[in-house]
């Protein structure tokens, strides 16, 4: 039997930056690491520029995350753009780890999300798995007699003496600590971590709108605009946009762990 398909829409995300240049920021200002070149216009202009998409990354890695979880959020923190669970009608795997307890197993436990997971995937090859953590989570996986015994026998204890934040290999599983913060709201709550498959095709997807210009209507969305306008006569406005969606197609692939 052919199966029902159904259009659930999600709507792309409008994210513009704007600045000024003054005629007075650039007048008279001598170029970085010159003594008698002055600033020319047009290099005020690209560094802001620079600085503006850089905002932009940093949203866009926000929004990256929350695909992850399965919300992306706006930049309150509290408002949902867009609900992947609700969207699809499927409820999150949340599993407690046990840490400590005299019938906890990591490496069985890992195995047995692992399982859960590819079930909810399907007839799909999983090349790997990587789970991001919140840094009590990781703190506390490390600090695990079972991972410290492995670790002791691997590599002459190498994780025992230096740094293992970058992530590390146990249980067949990628252990990486996610500790990114903004405005002091880590994008990864510190008590939980997301096991996630990795090189599954279309499991996330990243897709871009054009920008709401009259010349770019109807045309292929490109990951980022840039636009220019006099401001009379003293100054330029500058806006630099993106228009991106960042989705998970299947996000009952992925299991939330938590302490």
């Amino acid at each position: 039997e052919r199966p029902n398909r159904r259009v659930i829409p999600f709507n792309l995300l409008h994210l513009p930056q704007t600045d000024m240049v003054m005629a007075d920021e650039v007048q008279n200002v001598r170029a970085f690491g010159t003594e008698d070149q002055l600033m020319a216009v047009e290099t005020v202009v690209n560094e802001k520029v620079d600085s503006l998409r850089a905002n932009l990354d940093a949203t866009m890695e926000y929004h990256r995350v929350g695909a992850i979880q399965g919300k992306v959020m706006d930049a309150d923190g509290t408002t949902v753009l867009h609900d992947m669970y609700q969207s699809f009608d499927i409820s999150k795997a949340v599993e407690q780890v046990k840490f400590g307890t005299d019938d906890f197993d990591m490496r069985n436990f890992g195995r047995a999300m692992k399982r859960k997971s590819k079930k909810a995937l399907g007839n799909v090859l999983v090349p790997r798995y990587r789970a991001f953590c919140g840094s009590d989570f990781f703190d506390t996986l490390v600090s695990d007699e079972d991972t410290k015994r492995a670790w002791d026998r691997y590599n002459n204890g190498e994780a025992l003496r230096n740094d293992i934040k970058g992530g590390f290999l146990f249980g067949d599983l990628f252990w990486e600590e996610y500790a990114d913060e903004i405005n002091d709201k880590p994008l990864i709550a510190k008590d939980r971590a997301f096991l996630v498959p990795e090189g599954v095709a279309g499991l996330f997807i990243t897709r871009f709108g054009p920008a709401d210009y009259m010349d770019t209507v109807n045309t292929l969305g490109l990951p980022y605009y840039a636009d220019s306008q006099p401001k009379g006569r003293k100054g330029v406005e500058l806006e630099v946009q993106s228009n991106p969606i960042h989705l998970c197609l299947m996000p009952g692939s992925i299991i939330e762990l938590k302490l």
